[in-house]
């Protein structure tokens, strides 16, 4: 039964009959309680306009083709020879190890080449100057390996280990004196 047929029914019996002001009130209550519905959809619905549009980022296609152009050189120059690393990468002027910035020349050698390639790539120019390396060392420990076996550069800890033998020789030499 609708709710039309209920209050007609109740209407038209005398013990339900409900007073004249007590139904012009729900009426009245229904119809702000239905205008209320409707302002709060109205309200949700432009909230929803506002918030809703999510702009999507668009392709620079500009940037794209830059980095395919890139990738494609690698790709490309993958090929390492020994002779552009050295022209390349090789410092024409290796510092004394006595000196005080050889640590800082050092690792600026060993951070470019770590930079410059891959893991990969090391060990293929490690095996072009038939070094012999394990495959668990690590990228910036193949690229010491090639400075120290290849280029001959003194390994930062052969030349920790000389500064401290000199610093015991000369204590030892106070002392005995």
């Amino acid at each position: 039964m609708s709710v039309f047929r209920w209050s007609l029914y109740f209407s038209s019996c005398p013990r339900f009959a409900p007073s004249r002001a007590s139904v012009l009130k729900r009426s009245l209550s229904c119809s702000t309680a239905t205008a209320h519905t409707e302002t709060n959809s109205i309200k949700k619905t432009q909230k929803k306009e506002k918030t809703s549009p999510v702009e999507t980022p668009t392709r620079n296609l500009l940037v794209e083709t830059k980095l395919q152009e890139y990738l494609d050189h690698l790709a490309a120059t993958q090929d390492i020879s020994v002779v552009d690393l050295e022209r390349e990468y090789k410092p024409s002027i290796r510092p004394d190890k006595t000196a005080t910035d050889y640590e800082e020349e050092y690792k600026k050698v060993v951070a470019r080449l770590v930079r410059s390639f891959s893991l990969s790539q090391l060990r293929t120019i490690a095996k072009s100057y038939e070094i012999d390396i394990s495959s668990k060392l690590t990228k910036w420990s193949t690229a010491a390996t090639i400075v120290e076996r290849q280029w001959r550069w003194p390994s930062l800890a052969s030349i920790k280990q000389e500064k401290m033998d000199s610093e015991i020789i000369h204590q030892c030499a106070s002392v005995l004196q």
